[in-house]
């Protein structure tokens, strides 16, 4: 399997040098040359691999060579990546069913509770593999909007090859979520809190990842879902349901599965489960900050004027980069045409998709919106129905299950919907609270509490670049002297 960037710039890439890439250095995400597909036989081969790792090893597999990654190999990495010991409870993924027809699919036992920690410490131990075999060192550059920097944190910290600087918008993660990061005193680990949008700041690290020559000279690297590895790492999420007692048979066709998005990997991933011939389709649950939405329905993909600030912030995102992998794969994967609209966009801030492209995701995704009173309203109808607490994230999901069940008319039965659980509600109590649900409690949350912080700033007037290739030139220099 090679890669290759979705604008055509860089072609016949190794697994490798895509998991070892952020943004590819013409700007576009890398993704593999063919989607392979998976028959139904082979599926219920799968199924009877009950354990997630097994599952994870099956997917991975389909995607890097045995030559790059010799398989036993890629066994031992998963294995330790995937280790129980890291997670909450007596497993990994759990699907919940509830009156109604309400099932959820809990991805968030990691150790910072958020479904990104399944991907991202798998991502780590490859990553940690390739940077051993060549004898190498890494510096990670992740931008945040909440989770994602908590779980390559927590997946990075103590590494001896790797060092992680991490941005993340001052202000507008939820407090447990920048402790969680601000707590960790790892020499390995820089965080800055920045004067910013979770967008304003991922546009210092797209600018250094466009400079590949000093990408290369400092061996930079990216984690967040710009890397394939991340994507990937993410598609074993849409199969769980049908492989879990508890989740819906092989036999049922256009299972709907719900996705709470923000840049929009975890819904790629889901496109990729689909064109793998998993039976499955596929519904993006957005906050007030709705591009992907407003794409989807209208093919005019424009920013807003700004951010604002939600109850679910790691949603809180108006340049989804992922957009144009999902575009790239609805689209026979024609970079060209991905270029020209991803350089408009760049330019003026928004583009028209051709029809093809728009038509494609109008058939393949649907959109729902949740505002903050919609989000309040889910959490509370969740608790007071189930007795179960919900992130407010999840809540754009569930708020969509709902309001689809008000359609169906009585002694008929509508396909089977999974919503991804995608945060545990204790890193939200604030918004839990907001709801008139009692606050989820936590040991992870509980340990946090009395911790020192340690964090550096980038406020507004600076040149964040500057701050941002310093730091990086600062640290090889200090790799070099142990």
């Amino acid at each position: 399997m090679k890669y290759s960037s979705t604008r055509g710039g860089y072609c016949n890439v190794t697994f490798e040098k895509a998991i070892l890439s952020g943004f590819a250095p013409d700007g576009g995400c890398y993704m593999p040359d063919s989607i392979p597909e998976v028959s139904l036989e082979r599926l219920k081969e799968l199924k009877k691999k009950s354990k997630w790792v097994e599952l994870v090893k099956a997917i991975t597999a389909l995607f890097v060579s045995e030559e790059e990654i010799p398989l036993q190999v890629q066994s031992a990495l998963l294995y330790k990546a995937l280790d129980r010991s890291r997670f909450d409870m007596d497993g990994w993924v759990f699907i919940k069913r509830f009156p109604n027809d309400l099932i959820v699919n809990e991805l968030f036992h990691g150790p910072t509770l958020a479904f990104k920690d399944l991907s991202m410490l798998c991502l780590a131990e490859f990553v940690e593999y390739f940077l051993n075999k060549r004898q190498k060192n890494l510096i990670v550059l992740v931008g945040t909007s909440g989770d994602t920097g908590a779980a390559a944190i927590e997946a990075l910290r103590g590494k001896q090859r790797i060092d992680v600087i991490v941005l993340l918008p001052k202000g507008r993660c939820s407090p447990i979520q920048e402790r969680m990061m601000t707590t960790v005193l790892d020499d390995n680990i820089h965080i800055y809190s920045v004067d910013g949008t979770s967008d304003d700041l991922d546009e210092p690290i797209r600018a250094v990842f466009r400079d590949e020559k000093f990408v290369d000279e400092h061996n930079v690297n990216g984690l967040n879902s710009t890397n394939w590895g991340r994507v990937m790492f993410q598609i074993p999420n849409f199969f769980m349901p049908f492989f879990s007692p508890h989740g819906v048979s092989l036999n049922e066709r256009d299972v709907e599965i719900v996705v709470p998005t923000g840049a929009g990997g975890h819904i790629t991933a889901g496109i990729i489960a689909m064109q793998m011939k998993l039976p499955i389709q596929l519904v993006t649950s957005v906050t007030v900050n709705d591009i992907v939405q407003r794409t989807v329905d209208s093919g005019h993909y424009s920013l807003a004027e700004s951010v604002i600030p939600t109850l679910s912030p790691s949603m809180d995102i108006q340049v989804p980069y992922n957009m144009e992998r999902i575009w790239w794969l609805l689209n026979n994967k024609n970079s060209k045409q991905i270029a020209e609209r991803m350089q408009e966009f760049e330019e003026t801030g928004s583009t028209e998709l051709p029809s093809a492209i728009h038509a494609k995701m109008k058939t393949h995704i649907g959109t729902f919106r949740a505002d903050d009173e919609a989000v309040k309203e889910t959490i509370r109808h969740c608790w007071e129905e189930n007795c179960y607490q919900i992130c407010p994230h999840t809540a754009t999901a569930v708020a969509y299950h709902y309001s689809e069940e008000k359609k169906v008319q009585k002694g008929t039965k509508s396909n089977s919907r999974i919503c991804f659980a995608t945060a545990s509600p204790a890193k939200f109590p604030e918004a839990l609270i907001e709801a008139g649900v009692p606050p989820v409690s936590h040991p992870t949350v509980v340990k946090l509490e009395n911790k020192a912080t340690r964090y550096m700033t980038m406020v507004v007037g600076e040149d964040w670049e500057t701050t941002l290739r310093e730091k990086i030139i600062e640290i090889s220099k200090l790799r070099g002297k142990r």
